[in-house]
C-alpha cells in the first residue's frame, strides 16, 4: 500500500504515518543501546487492548505534546537501559504520546488476511494491531535498521521518502 493523500487517507492521517515513519528511522539510527521498537499512531485510545508493562510512570511526563518533542522521549527510552524499552508507544494522530510501554494485544485476524511470515512477536502484533479501527499505523524497527510500517494489515511504503 502506498501512502499519499488520497481518499483512503485524510491529510492528519497521512502525516501521522510520515512522522511515525521519521521517527522510527531517527531513533534507530541515533539511539544509543537501541534494541527495537513499536509505535502506535491512533485515532482514538478508547478500546485500545493495551495493558501497562511498568507499575510506575512518574518519570515521564505524559502526555507529550508535538512531533519533535515526542520523538526526544522516544529516543530517550529506546535504550535497553531503560525500563520504558519494552512494549509499544502510543502517540496520537495529531502527535501527543500518552502511553509508552505498554503489552498491546490485538485479536488474532481471520486466515483470509495476508499476514507477513518469517517475523518476530513485535512485527506480526504490530501487523495486526494495525486491523483496528482506531489504529491509523503501527511500526516497527529492530536491530538489524529495518523499518516497517503497516495500516490496514498492510505495509505502507512512502512516496517521496520521508
Amino acid at each position: 500500500m502506498t501512502v499519499a493523500n488520497t481518499q483512503k487517507f485524510d491529510a492528519a492521517k497521512v502525516e501521522g504515518i510520515r512522522q511515525l515513519h521519521r521517527i522510527l528511522n531517527r531513533v534507530q539510527q541515533s539511539t544509543r543501546g537501541f534494541s527495537g521498537i513499536g509505535l502506535v499512531v491512533y485515532s482514538d485510545s478508547n478500546d485500545l487492548p493495551i495493558s501497562p508493562l511498568r507499575n510506575s510512570y512518574e518519570e515521564i511526563q505524559l502526555p507529550v505534546i508535538g512531533w519533535d518533542k515526542v520523538e526526544l522521549v522516544i529516543r530517550q527510552i529506546s535504550n535497553a537501559d531503560s525500563v520504558f524499552h519494552d512494549g509499544f508507544h502510543f502517540i496520537s494522530m495529531r502527535g501527543t504520546l500518552t502511553h509508552v510501554s505498554h503489552y498491546f494485544a490485538p485479536p488474532i485476524a481471520s486466515s483470509s488476511r495476508a499476514l507477513d511470515f518469517n517475523v518476530g512477536a513485535r512485527q506480526r502484533t504490530a501487523q495486526l494491531g494495525s486491523l483496528l479501527a482506531n489504529v491509523v499505523a503501527t511500526g516497527v524497527a529492530n536491530l538489524s535498521h529495518d523499518v516497517t510500517i503497516y495500516s490496514k494489515g498492510q505495509r505502507v511504503e512512502l512516496e517521496g521518502g520521508t
